[in-house]
């Protein structure tokens, strides 16, 4: 079995249902496997093989999900690219794992073009959609020319699906390698751990495809032939108005949605009564944040959980469970072994904290040309998170810290070092450290905590400006903390970050 199977039983079983709607371009799995299959073959018309990189650089669109499809089908990695990234940060991702191909929107021609220009003018880059107007070559040219038969390609569980980008202790992007097998596993997960998707299901998820969420969403519901519906841009209105449009049954988000779309809700008749599963992702929910989501969705069971780019869904918090302390990110989900060990791989008891290390199929099987981190990580059969939790006696799991120093703010995961080296770079700037703090709406927030060079008069607004022009926006700090010093572990003179995190956070 493999995920372009899935497609083509579900074409066969419900033809006529829509699988996918994105801002009022829908498909029907009978259309959408079809442009599938005319897609990867005309991509292997054009040389294409099992085993290639084929990039996808874009918002969330219906074609965004042929290209995806497009590739399990031919057997080749679909390489999901952040379009919220600056060119140069989506430069180096591209140079770092060489693409075969690429996939874009017109909003990327300028940095298509220069990466193309490096890889040479027969490379092949297709704008989705038409793009009649700027002559490149369109996706749906290659879709008009080409059969619509399923492609003559064996395409196995084990094989490459995705590498889906992560971050790193550095602050570089670490490419996890997801097979076919993973993908199907994390359908399993989502389907038993939060009860969505089913086949009666219309699912509403407003979070960019090229985020591990995106991705494994979109998967779960096209393999259980349900409704899967997103958007270009998040908005708490046009989310309302789908939901009661649609009638969706499951929405998935977190408070970076939530908060606006009560907030319009309880100033506006709006239905959500058609909702009746909602998952909470990013972070637990307090006791506030559970009672705006009833107001929310009155008729829903809520679910809380954690996971990661290399391990999809690993546990969930259904709404009948109740863990002895407030912060619980449920218990494993099925097939799923996680073990919190000490610095010396050691498994300690209940109670203690340690390191979340996770054994299951629907692990990754390491980063993309990157040895020296998947030694790291992957061990014996485990994959090391780098997050910090315990378990209590009941089985449950509890989120406590993370051991590699990542904020995660509205969903996206930014490393300090990365916007330290941007702050660094300011002529007036001596010494810089950044710290996730706590923010209402996006779970976290960046701020940072300098100490400026001698002399220099230089203001928080200023330091902001210039790490939004050197780094995509949601990396920029959102307040700024001027010192004469930052304080350092007496073993090792490192930035000590938890007495930053006590006093500024």
């Amino acid at each position: 079995m493999n995920l372009g199977n899935s497609l083509l039983i579900n074409a066969e079983k419900y033809p006529q249902k829509t699988a996918v709607l994105v801002d009022g371009e829908a498909r029907t799995y009978q259309t959408l496997n079809c442009r599938v299959n005319q897609l990867a073959n005309g991509l292997m018309g054009k040389g294409l093989k099992k085993g290639d990189l084929v990039g996808i650089l874009s918002h969330n669109s219906v074609w965004w999900i042929e290209a995806l499809y497009a590739c399990f089908k031919m057997g080749a990695a679909a390489v999901p690219i952040n379009f919220r990234l600056r060119d140069h940060e989506i430069l180096e991702e591209l140079k770092r794992t060489a693409v075969s191909a690429l996939f874009f929107s017109e909003d990327h021609l300028p940095v298509v073009r220069e990466y193309a220009a490096v890889r040479g003018d027969d490379f092949p880059a297709f704008m989705l959609g038409k793009g009649e107007e700027t002559g490149a070559p369109s996706m749906e040219g290659l879709i008009s020319g080409a059969p619509d038969h399923e492609p003559d390609v064996q395409v196995n569980e084990e094989d490459v699906a995705v590498i889906l980008f992560t971050g790193g202790t550095t602050g570089l992007p670490k490419g996890a390698i997801c097979t076919h097998r993973m993908y199907i596993w994390t359908t399993i997960n989502c389907m038993t751990a939060y009860e969505t998707p089913r086949t009666d299901h219309i699912m509403l998820h407003p979070y960019p495809l090229f985020h591990t969420s995106g991705i494994f969403r979109v998967i779960s519901n096209l393999t259980a032939g349900a409704t899967y519906i997103t958007v270009k841009t998040p908005d708490a209105e046009a989310c309302l108005r789908l939901i009661e449009r649609h009638g969706v049954t499951s929405f998935i988000g977190s408070s970076a949605i939530f908060l606006p779309m009560h907030a319009f809700k309880a100033e506006n008749p709006v239905d959500t009564d058609s909702v009746t599963n909602c998952i909470a992702t990013f972070a637990f929910m307090d006791q506030e944040g559970r009672k705006r989501l009833k107001e929310l969705f009155p008729n829903a069971a809520v679910y809380e959980g954690y996971g990661s780019t290399e391990a999809g869904p690993v546990c969930a918090l259904s709404p009948d469970q109740k863990p002895r302390e407030i912060g619980s990110v449920g218990r494993p989900a099925m097939y799923t072994r996680i073990k919190i060990v000490d610095e010396h791989g050691n498994s300690v008891p209940p109670g203690q904290t340690g390191e979340i290390a996770i054994n299951a199929p629907h692990v990754a099987k390491g980063y993309h040309n990157n040895k020296e981190e998947s030694d790291a990580a992957f061990r014996d059969g485990w994959f090391y998170t780098g997050d910090m939790g315990k378990f209590d006696e009941d089985g449950f799991l509890y989120m406590r810290d993370r051991k590699k120093d990542m904020i995660k703010t509205g969903g996206e995961n930014v490393y300090s070092r990365e916007v330290e080296d941007v702050l660094l770079r300011h002529p007036g700037v001596e010494e810089a450290a950044v710290i996730g703090v706590p923010h209402e709406r996006w779970g976290e927030t960046i701020k940072a905590v300098v100490v400026a060079k001698e002399g220099a008069d230089i203001q928080e607004q200023e330091l902001i400006d210039f790490c939004k022009a050197h780094m995509a926006s949601y990396k920029k700090p959102t307040a700024v903390v001027f010192v004469p010093s930052i304080p350092k572990t007496e073993t090792g003179g490192k930035v000590s970050k938890w007495m930053l995190r006590e006093k500024y956070g």
